[in-house]
């Protein structure tokens, strides 16, 4: 029997993990003070209070900091070089991630995707986000063929 990689939820973890599985970022938020918090526990870290609601995430943010890994631990020599980066989510908390992108920026904005690594781990990866009006006409229905004939 496999067991399942690293990381192993438990009990403040595993909503979270859940939602990941599932293509859901959520994020606990503290319903004494309003806090959200990253990474889930069971004890707020701002006010000490221990009961928790979970709301999602859009799962778009910006990119704090980054750096690019070139010495990868096994069973990733594969994808090197990529980046992991600290992203500061809309919704206020900050998380580190793999990046999907080729030029990763600071203040670049990005956007959550879930994808499954080699270990067989679902995780939110980011990559850049695509530009309002881009996904706009990306989504939109194309326009009928209209030429007289």
């Amino acid at each position: 029997m496999i067991e399942r990689p690293y990381p192993v939820p438990d009990a403040d973890t595993a909503f979270f993990w859940g939602g990941v599985d599932s293509g859901v970022l959520r994020i606990q938020t503290c319903t004494d003070c309003g806090a959200r918090i990253f990474y889930p526990r069971a004890v707020c870290p701002t006010c000490l209070g221990d009961t928790f609601t979970w709301i999602e995430s859009a799962g778009e943010g910006t990119i704090y900091s980054y750096t690019v890994v070139h010495r990868a631990p096994s069973g990733f020599d594969d994808d090197v070089p990529f980046a992991v980066a600290l992203v500061d989510l809309d919704e206020g908390i900050r998380l580190m991630a793999r990046l999907q992108t080729d030029a990763p920026r600071i203040g670049m904005r990005v956007e959550v995707e879930f994808r499954q690594t080699v270990t067989g781990v679902t995780l939110p990866f980011f990559r850049e986000a695509v530009e309002e009006e881009s996904r706009l006409e990306r989504e939109a229905p194309a326009a009928p063929d209209v030429r007289k004939g």
